[in-house]
């Protein structure tokens, strides 16, 4: 809605709009990365990871490092992540890649994770915040649903990132796509 002047009329809205960046299919590899996928055209990124799964039998964990260059890989700073059961819930508050505990028994089928990262402001020069959200299948008696609450911030070096890359203790497979957010 806008002003015409002699009254109001319709106008496009402006900004808001998710640009596609690029994509990355794993099958049961080391690593999904995503590399060169921040830079100044967008302050906030989105990846989307859908039918994610370790091929590992026992209780995987899933992690994520970071890149400046897209060659040498570090872990984020610090990590706050709560890991929910069917009676109770714990925090966990610890340095490190991993983000999510427990992925479940890797029989594949249904028991498979989906879940989406934001990251706010990965190529700026201030500290850098990443946002998971989601949940899985686990297949476990006690943990059938697995939701996924996670934070971690990378604040010891004002470089720039540029990519990402999601593992677990064996290999992953997987869907990831990376989205930005527009300015203006």
């Amino acid at each position: 809605l806008t002003s015409t002047g002699s009254g109001v009329g319709w106008a496009d809205a402006g900004g808001g709009a998710w640009n596609f960046i690029t994509s990355v299919t794993a099958d049961q590899d080391s690593y999904a990365t995503l590399t060169s996928i921040f830079s100044t055209t967008y302050d906030y990124y989105r990846v989307i990871a859908t039918d994610v799964f370790s091929h590992d039998a026992n209780q995987s964990d899933l992690h994520m490092q970071t890149t400046t260059n897209g060659s040498s890989w570090t872990n984020p700073d610090y990590r706050y992540d709560i890991k929910y059961n069917q009676s109770s819930q714990s925090e966990q508050y610890a340095n490190g890649p991993r983000f999510y505990e427990n992925m479940g028994a890797a029989s594949g089928g249904m028991q498979k994770l989906h879940f989406w990262m934001d990251a706010f402001k990965p190529f700026g020069t201030t500290v850098k915040v990443f946002r998971y959200s989601g949940a899985g299948y686990t297949g476990y008696a006690n943990t059938v649903i697995n939701p996924m609450d996670a934070w971690q911030i990378e604040s010891s070096s004002s470089t720039a990132l540029t990519g990402v890359r999601f593992y677990t203790s064996n290999s992953i497979s997987g869907n990831f796509k990376v989205y930005g957010l527009a300015l203006s």
